[in-house]
């Protein structure tokens, strides 16, 4: 655990691939910036990708950056754009999909951290 304010560049932290895009942590357990209550992280959902239908044991928020996406709400789907926020309590099934040209970047908040 970090006791001491730290400045830590997004350009110091690799991106790494996962099957809908890429992300990178830049808050979270075991990272240079280390937190046992939250996790901060940038992804980037690729276009003509998904993150289909899952749930998480914690909160997440889904901040968008850039790019444009469709989220699935209990209400049905909805268009996600620069700017908007979504809120998935924790053991709710969510999914994001970017049917777009451009990468739909985002930065994912999730409480308590993935272990």
């Amino acid at each position: 655990m970090n006791d001491k304010v730290i400045v830590v560049p997004e350009s110091d932290i690799p991106m790494r691939e996962v099957p809908w895009g890429r992300t990178k942590v830049l808050v979270g357990k075991g990272e240079k910036a280390e937190s046992s209550g939250f996790m901060f992280k940038i992804t980037e959902y690729m276009p003509g990708h998904s993150h289909e239908g899952h749930t998480h044991t914690q909160d997440e928020v889904i901040f968008v950056l850039s790019g444009r996406g469709i989220t699935e709400l209990a209400e049905g789907k909805r268009e996600v754009v620069p700017g908007d926020l979504v809120f998935v309590p924790a053991h709710v099934r969510h999914a994001i999909y970017n049917s777009n040209a451009e990468p739909l970047r985002a930065v994912i908040v999730k409480s308590p951290p993935d272990a």
